[in-house]
């Protein structure tokens, strides 16, 4: 009874010595068979052979098992071949991507400023860059050989970005033919110039302008899961190969851009109807209204749902208003907001600029800066400081001409503010929607006098 573990010990290591043996037996009559180049592969150890079906058995090879196994490892070692291959590619393409985006960023930086500039990988989906990326691996691709191709590109992806939000607009009524100068201006208007071209973006619940989202981040969607793709090169210990459920360049791109896709319109929802009924509030004609006919604009809108006549107005501008009815009152677009009165635009207004300029002393740092040679911060959230030091370290560079704020950023600020009455200074005279508004806004909101009632009769 004591010797029978030694027993087992021996019988297992017999059985491992005969497998090892019949291991190496297949990869010699593969070798033969052509694949020598596929046994590296294979890892130090042979796991995938000695796995195998037909591998690792503690039984030794004959001539007669040879010829009936013989076609099910010739089929396997072709498969593992084409994806050695495919990886192969996959790695070329890799590099190819490098020098694409090198070039890329020449590009960018030689572009005009105030352009509308895509990202890398939104280039590199056209078909034009995939087919220099499917060269053979000898083939060398220089930075020069993007000079021409990249610029009409870049046109291209412009227009196809503004036809996609184009494509989320619905149109205003025909305009009449033109008798004037300024109907020709109304009948040849662009609608995405317009105030009224406003979207709600889905991933940050924000809401900007047409020309604000060319660079907006929660664009470029995150698909694919960056901890379930392949790795960015084989590991040759274990020979394994991955099995790609994509093609080599769309596999390369993946790995190479951090599981990003490529800008898309799908997380934007359009709310014109919103826009134009309030730009119609602020004495505007929301067929032809510009953003800077707005911002230009000293009417301020009073919410009557939330306003208590004589006790507290709600006051906003245009964009605060878009983002109040959507977000607070939803289903009161036409009888929740209306024109507030002289007084108390002009008492909005100048707690607007006392904000504005204790922001300014403060010197509250903004986020949403981009690298202006790469783009670097265009997928982020960046303060100053830090694009500041990527040029720095990538670039040699610190330059104030290479950095700039997104267009999303710029957005101004866009908050309500609450006029309580002068007869409220008293903590204890506020009520339970007061406090917790003063509690989570504690600088937009101040006294006024509002005998008047600080509405408007409807």
């Amino acid at each position: 009874m004591a010797q029978r573990p030694q027993w087992s010990m021996w019988l297992k290591e017999w059985r491992e010595t005969i497998s090892r043996d019949r291991v190496d037996e297949l990869v010699l009559r593969l070798r033969g068979l052509g694949f020598n180049q596929e046994i590296p592969y294979l890892g130090f150890r042979r796991k995938p052979l000695v796995d195998h079906m037909y591998g690792g058995i503690p039984r030794a090879l004959t001539a007669p098992e040879w010829a009936r196994i013989k076609p099910h490892l010739v089929a396997w070692m072709t498969d593992r071949r084409e994806r050695r291959q495919m990886w192969e590619r996959r790695q070329a393409c890799s590099r190819r991507l490098k020098t694409f985006t090198d070039a890329l960023g020449i590009a960018i930086h030689s572009a005009p400023p105030h352009t509308d500039l895509p990202l890398p990988l939104d280039i590199a989906k056209y078909p034009e860059i995939e087919t220099i990326l499917n060269l053979s691996e000898a083939a060398y691709v220089p930075v020069d050989a993007y000079a021409e191709l990249l610029p009409p590109l870049l046109e291209r992806w412009s227009a196809e970005a503004k036809a996609s939000l184009r494509a989320l607009v619905v149109p205003s009524p025909p305009i009449l033919a033109p008798t004037s100068q300024y109907s020709t201006r109304q009948a040849t208007r662009d609608e995405l110039s317009l105030a009224r071209s406003v979207f709600r973006c889905s991933g940050c619940r924000g809401t900007f302008h047409a020309r604000e989202l060319y660079a907006h981040p929660c664009l470029y969607g995150q698909a694919v899961d960056i901890g379930g793709m392949l790795p960015y090169a084989l590991a040759l210990d274990d020979g394994r190969l991955p099995r790609f459920e994509c093609s080599a360049v769309e596999s390369a791109r993946l790995i190479h851009y951090d599981g990003y896709q490529p800008w898309s319109t799908s997380a934007l929802r359009y709310y014109g109807n919103v826009a134009e009924h309030i730009i119609r509030l602020c004495d505007k004609d929301a067929s032809v209204a510009r953003i800077a006919d707005l911002e230009n604009c000293a009417t301020r809108l009073v919410c009557r749902i939330c306003s208590v006549r004589r006790r507290r107005v709600l006051v906003m501008n245009w964009l605060c208003a878009i983002d109040h009815i959507i977000d607070v009152h939803p289903s009161r677009l036409h009888d929740a907001l209306q024109k507030a009165p002289m007084d108390v635009s002009i008492a909005a207004r100048q707690l607007d600029q006392a904000y504005e300029s204790r922001m300014q002393r403060e010197q509250v740092d903004t986020l949403g800066w981009e690298c202006s040679r790469c783009l670097f911060g265009r997928l982020q959230w960046l303060g100053r400081a830090d694009v500041m030091a990527h040029m720095q370290s990538k670039h040699g560079t610190a330059s104030d001409f290479d950095c700039h704020q997104r267009a999303d950023a710029r957005r101004p600020e866009s908050m309500p503010v609450l006029l309580l009455a002068n007869a409220l200074k008293h903590t204890e005279d506020h009520d339970a929607w007061e406090r917790e508004w003063m509690w989570h806004h504690r600088r937009r909101f101040g006294y006024t006098d509002l005998r008047q009632g600080g509405l408007e009769e409807v």
